[in-house]
């Protein structure tokens, strides 16, 4: 399914949102910003799912349906910039159209809603834009529509002149209450940073704080963090994970009992312009992410990382251009998002935006089907038995062409990056950057550079780091 704006500066798709079930039919719902003129159009599932809009609402971002005032029905609420978050109210079978409840704040684009205290009623988190004589900072409204009161923040977290880049719940300790995560920006002098603030009481300083890594070039650290969000249980542990995206780069963070270290686990293998919880697009039970990338071709791609205890760094399906109909389009995958199963068939669906620069900025929504065809494709294999030291063992076959496989071992759990370079010291693709357990493992290169383009032949240097030291480093040839 293809949603194409009306004209060529209506830039449809900015925002995307699955909104879940909001008028109780069994189908999920996708909610589209629309630029010009602002709205947001709201598009109800079905079999099939049509393209022609069922409501429109306030220009805004909307987050996923949740149940605010208790009486067990999906509401819908939207973010309105510089206005505050909205509420319209669901009937079971319908939405209203008039806001009913609102917070009213200079809100800027961020928010999440949870259920914090044990109440039927959602908690919010939202973030205050700053104004000139004061600093950014993010309210925690609890409960804040109970029996019509008028909402009051309960908490307030100052965070000074970083620009927000991720707002929202995740239980990243495990303890079966939803913890605040808040991305913030970097700049020249500081680097960005994720705070972890530990419900149900919130301290006033972050409990965790993850920092860029250590194998980070130093300009990347003042990009950490574009954006960060709750991406689902994708290791099928119990608890939701956090993905973060930087650099054209994207990390997931796996929730830990009493909230573990402060490192990343893996990182996606084909960069990210955008990342999301993708909901289960192939039917076998897990959650699986979906990112748009950069790295594999010059328009971009779609990638779906397929969750499960055996989550791995590795696409394992991914969308071009040219496998959607012909449309003059520069950038796909600007925007994605879990759709949920809006065609009611037992499998989610997600959705993404694509734009073209040029010809008056148009953009276009896509709806993908999942389909249970797509199955993980492990690169990392793990050996049998334990090594006593760490190695780095010599590539096969060599010279090659087109693909060699690379060997290494771990005498213990470690963060792990393993990386091409040129003659010229220039690094060619990052082919492994995850913590991984004690073993012996193999990868593949298939001679291709982190944008998907055939390298060169001649020579070139593997190296292998394990928590940010080089262990070892060594020659192979690609002879073609």
């Amino acid at each position: 399914m293809q949603v194409h704006g009306p004209d060529n500066t209506s830039a449809i798709g900015r925002f995307i949102q699955g909104i879940g079930d909001v008028n109780s039919d069994s189908f999920a719902d996708i909610a589209v910003s629309r630029e010009i003129p602002p709205e947001t159009m709201i598009f109800f599932g079905g079999n099939p799912p049509d393209t022609t809009q069922d409501m429109s609402y306030p220009h805004g971002i909307t987050l996923p349906a949740i149940d605010y005032n208790g009486d067990e029905i999906n509401d819908l609420s939207i973010i309105r910039p510089t206005i505050g978050l909205s509420i319209y109210q669901g009937f079971g079978d319908s939405v209203s159209t008039a806001g009913l409840d609102s917070i009213p704040i200079n809100v800027f684009k961020y928010g999440g809603a949870a259920y914090v205290n044990n109440d039927p009623y959602a908690d919010f988190v939202l973030d205050w834009w700053r104004t000139s004589t004061d600093s950014d900072r993010v309210f925690y409204y609890e409960s804040p529509f109970v029996n019509g009161t008028t909402p009051t923040w309960r908490y307030a977290i100052v965070h000074g002149m970083f620009d927000i880049r991720g707002l929202g719940f995740v239980d990243f300790n495990c303890d079966s209450v939803p913890d605040i995560f808040l991305g913030l920006w970097g700049d020249a002098s500081t680097a960005g940073r994720v705070d972890i603030f530990y419900g149900p009481n919130y301290a006033d300083l972050p409990d965790v704080s993850l920092s860029p890594p250590q194998t980070l070039d130093s300009i990347d650290t003042k990009t950490f963090v574009e954006s960060c969000v709750n991406i689902g249980d994708v290791n099928a542990d119990g608890y939701a994970d956090l993905g973060v995206r930087y650099l054209l780069a994207g990390l997931i963070y796996l929730s830990k009992p009493g909230g573990g270290d402060t490192l990343p686990d893996l990182m996606l293998d084909r960069g990210s312009l955008s990342l999301s919880n993708a909901g289960d697009v192939n039917g076998d039970g897990f959650t699986d992410i979906i990112s748009g990338s950069a790295g594999r071709s010059f328009n971009g791609s779609v990638d779906i990382y397929l969750g499960g205890p055996e989550l791995d760094s590795v696409s394992d399906a991914f969308v071009v251009k040219s496998d959607l109909v012909p449309v003059l389009q520069d950038q796909i995958g600007v925007s994605v998002g879990r759709a949920g199963d809006v065609d009611d068939d037992g499998r989610e669906e997600v959705f993404f935006s694509s734009q073209n620069f040029f010809g008056g900025n148009p953009w276009d929504v896509w709806l993908m089907k999942g389909t249970p065809d797509i199955v993980t494709d492990v690169k990392i294999v793990k050996g049998d038995v334990l090594p006593k030291a760490f190695e780095l063992r010599q590539n096969y076959p060599n010279p090659f062409n087109p693909e060699t496989t690379i060997e290494f071992s771990l005498a213990e759990r470690a963060v792990v990056v393993l990386e091409i370079y040129n003659t010229l010291g220039q690094r060619v693709r990052t082919l492994v950057y995850e913590t991984l357990n004690p073993g012996t493992y193999k990868t593949l290169w298939d001679g291709t550079d982190g944008n998907g383009s055939e390298s060169p032949s001649g020579m070139y240097f593997y190296r292998l780091k394990s928590n940010g030291t080089t262990i070892a480093s060594k020659k192979m040839i690609l002879l073609k």
